[in-house]
């Protein structure tokens, strides 16, 4: 579905983004394992747009050093484009555990981050990382 095209404009686009509900025990977590030296980075396959719009609205993107995902811009046009992170029309990336546009695999095990990662697929394995931070952080 073309958004643009049905007249809805990127700062509705933003607006709605920014009323994404997230969990009350996320940015404390995220504040305290930055605290901690954790090296927080995000593997999503939404897009940069989509990322850097919650980031900035939730004011922590300062806690990350990395962003893997599909390149998302704003175009003269002012229409959003997605690009996926693999061009897989070229070439697969030969995974059969992630989707063709993104392989996660790839950033857990082919580039060696073992340091905390945030992805979109498993947020609730993330909400699960977060409330075991906060516990034992609360127990220190």
């Amino acid at each position: 579905m073309e958004l643009h095209s049905n007249g809805k404009t990127i700062e509705e686009i933003e607006k709605v983004l920014q009323r994404i509900p997230i969990h009350q025990r996320i940015i404390p977590a995220i504040k305290s394992a930055h605290a901690l030296g954790c090296d927080l980075r995000i593997v999503s396959d939404a897009n940069t747009f989509f990322i850097e719009t919650i980031l900035k609205h939730l004011e922590i993107s300062e806690y990350f050093t990395e962003i893997n995902t599909n390149p998302g811009y704003v175009n003269q046009e002012g229409r959003l484009r997605i690009l996926p992170y693999h061009d897989f029309n070229k070439a697969s990336h030969d995974c059969i555990l992630c989707p063709p546009n993104m392989c996660k695999v790839y950033f857990f095990f082919m580039k060696n981050h073992f340091e905390l990662i945030l992805s979109s697929i498993n947020y609730f394995l993330f909400l699960l990382i977060s409330s075991l931070l906060q516990i034992l952080i609360s127990s220190s």
